[in-house]
């Protein structure tokens, strides 16, 4: 109960104007409905007056936060307004940042952002049906971490496409875009009927709980995902199989700050590299 709480969750809208290609949710939601933006300001003000412990973060769990960046500015003037002692977080569109963006989210308390990258291949951009102008979204990581917010990527690994080639371009763009975290998913098919013909074109096939296509098998994809996580970089990589928006919120209502939780992620991730390479890593 968020009343016991010092986190809660609150979405300002439901569903994705989005349609990329790996993503099954248009197949459980299809129609995208944006809340009343004033029930929201009513709904946090609520959150924040009849919680117990003191709110300490709000996580906006809304599939794209930014897709009305106008939209959004109210709401973090609004936060900003009321002098709520909170901070939050969110998922944003890596196409749709804009300075004007990174300040007001930066002046109302966000502390934490995840991104959608997938892949750093321009390709698989296309591919995806994501379309990232990669060129523009290292400069946004840059801008956003220089206003003091914590930046995760989100990437997968194993698309149709995917290659040698493209694991690389994926690696390069961590080095060069330097996100404080990020979080490796394997692709794995799902139900979506749009994607027949990509899966024809690629030949793919399902056979013995195990995928193959034209670039790549699942075995491959697992050890490429492996080769990230492994990978020297200034990037830190979260714990596979759960997810930082459950995480960061309760390590920030326990007290501790972004640097705390950073060194938190930064100790398991040396600590499992350690295990994995049998190699001794400074955590400091």
């Amino acid at each position: 109960s968020s009343l016991h709480s010092k986190h809660t969750v609150l979405l300002t809208q439901m569903g994705c104007v989005y349609d990329c290609a790996f993503c099954s949710y248009k197949e459980k939601n299809q129609k995208h409905i944006f809340f009343d933006i004033e029930e929201i300001k009513k709904a946090l003000i609520e959150l924040n007056r009849t919680n117990l412990q003191g709110l300490s973060h709000v996580r906006f769990a809304d599939e794209t936060f930014n897709i009305d960046n106008m939209r959004v500015i109210e709401l973090c003037n609004f936060i900003r307004e009321q002098n709520f002692k909170f901070h939050w977080s969110c998922f944003l569109r890596a196409n749709n940042i804009t300075n004007e963006l990174i300040k007001a989210i930066s002046n109302s308390g966000c502390d934490f952002v995840s991104i959608g990258v997938e892949s750093g291949s321009e390709i698989l951009q296309r591919t995806m049906n994501k379309n990232i102008n990669l060129v523009e979204l290292k400069k946004s990581i840059i801008k956003l971490r220089e206003a003091g917010i914590v930046v995760n990527i989100s990437l997968l690994v194993g698309f149709l496409g995917e290659n040698e080639s493209t694991i690389q371009e994926t690696m390069d763009f961590i080095i060069d875009g330097k996100p404080d975290l990020a979080r490796l998913n394997l692709w794995y098919p799902a139900r979506n009927e749009k994607n027949k013909k990509i899966y024809e074109e690629y030949n793919f096939q399902y056979v013995d709980n195990t995928w193959y296509h034209n670039t790549l098998s699942e075995q491959e994809a697992i050890s490429y995902a492996k080769k990230i996580y492994l990978m020297d970089s200034e990037t830190i990589f979260l714990p596979p199989f759960s997810s930082v928006f459950d995480q960061w919120p309760v390590l920030a209502s326990y007290g501790l700050s972004k640097k705390e939780i950073l060194q938190v992620f930064k100790d398991y991730y040396f600590s499992s590299k350690k295990q994995y390479k049998g190699e001794d890593y400074e955590t400091n």
